[in-house]
């Protein structure tokens, strides 16, 4: 799936897949999210390459209207730092789903 909002495909398989570590990740990897929905609406998913900085932190996940942080998975519910499109400051925003 390029993203959970675009739909996804079943595969059913004839035999299992061969077993390998390739792409698994290891027992002490971060569970961070690949796709979030904010509690403004946004749907945000990670970016590759390089993202903006504000205040020195990094905005990894792209926005129609704007750019979020990693969240903060210490509290509940979890939160990013989000900039809007042509803004420079960030505001504390809830996540309000995560695909890990």
């Amino acid at each position: 799936m390029d993203t959970p909002w675009s739909g996804a495909r079943l595969v059913t398989l004839a035999r299992p897949l061969a077993r390998s570590s390739w792409g698994t990740p290891g027992p002490n990897a971060a569970k961070y999210p690949w796709a979030m929905v904010l509690a403004n609406g946004q749907r945000c998913g990670l970016l590759e390459g390089t993202g903006r900085v504000i205040d020195g932190i990094g905005l990894s996940f792209g926005c129609p209207g704007g750019a979020a942080s990693y969240p903060s998975t210490a509290t509940e519910p979890w939160t990013v730092n989000y900039a809007a499109t042509g803004s420079s400051s960030l505001t504390p925003i809830a996540v309000t789903t995560a695909w890990a």
